[in-house]
């Protein structure tokens, strides 16, 4: 019901149609989906046996930056100065972090790493 109401609101506004586009929009779709979603999380879990989840997390806070970038080299984009704003404190926030991270004592900082060193430690 939701569904049928959303594609008559649509067409009603002159908005885009859901079906219909060519086979390249559908595998563009596609690779959107595949790469930015499924590639993504999988590189996600993958790193969590190096990393610890909060420094997971606070790189992802990072996305917005690095898709400005990547904007301004492949697109052309301009990046405005609120953009640029938004990622220095971006980044400084990250830095922050990162920062305490590395100065807490112990394995703690490296995550699961950390963890699995500790065990060692133990067993020898």
């Amino acid at each position: 019901m939701r569904f049928s109401l959303f594609c008559t609101h649509s067409v009603q506004n002159n908005k885009p149609p859901l079906i219909g586009y060519p086979k390249y929009d559908w595998l563009c779709f596609f690779c959107l989906a595949f790469i930015s979603t499924i590639l993504g999380q999988t590189i996600l879990n993958w790193l969590i046996k190096w990393l610890s989840t909060s420094t997971i997390s606070m790189s992802m806070v990072g996305e917005p930056v690095v898709t400005c970038i990547l904007a301004y080299f492949i697109l052309g984009q301009a990046i405005s100065y609120n953009q640029i704003l938004g990622s220095v404190i971006i980044l400084i926030g990250i830095a922050i972090f990162l920062i305490g991270q590395m100065t807490r004592p112990g394995k703690e900082q490296l995550g699961n790493v950390g963890e699995k060193l500790n065990k060692l430690d133990k067993r020898g």
